[in-house]
């Protein structure tokens, strides 16, 4: 598992090692998910624990970077685990400067902002992860190289939870 600041990555391989190193409740999480993964095969939205631990199964074409668009959340952990393909991943270490574009905090905890000055990029494999804490913008959904077809789980936690 690697650790850039706030923001975690690592890969389903190595978890049963690794999960040690986070708290109880993303063990919770993940071991939820893995134990329904197969029943999750098609996109949409999957309880676990109501709405304070579910899924969203997402799958199509990863975008360009001159695409992107950075977001934030504020109430809920974000677990981006990539199923099939690859995927980019950018982000920021700083919480952002700048207000945003478009907030949608209220109602669906998700605001969009400005490009950050600083920007770090990730590419994750299939069976690979990264975990985006509150507060943390990230740009989901990124080509490598290409624009290819991928599949993905967002694992949500509440963050009062952790």
């Amino acid at each position: 598992m690697k650790k850039e600041g706030k923001m975690i990555a690592g890969s389903l391989n190595e978890w049963s090692r690794d999960k040690r190193y986070l708290p109880p409740v993303f063990e919770r999480a993940m071991s939820l998910f893995l134990a329904r993964r197969e029943s999750m095969a098609k996109p949409g939205h999957y309880q676990l624990e109501g709405e304070d631990i579910y899924v969203n199964v997402e799958e199509g074409a990863t975008r360009p970077a001159a695409e992107r668009r950075f977001e934030m959340h504020r109430r809920y952990i974000d677990i981006q685990i990539v199923l099939e393909g690859r995927e980019r991943m950018d982000f920021a270490l700083q919480e952002p400067q700048d207000p945003p574009s478009e907030d949608h905090l209220e109602e669906k905890d998700i605001a969009f902002y400005p490009e950050p000055k600083a920007v770090k990029s990730l590419c994750l494999e299939a069976g690979g992860f990264a975990v985006f804490l509150p507060g943390e913008l990230h740009a989901p959904n990124l080509a490598a190289e290409a624009p290819e077809r991928h599949r993905k789980a967002v694992i949500k936690i509440r963050a009062s939870l952790a």
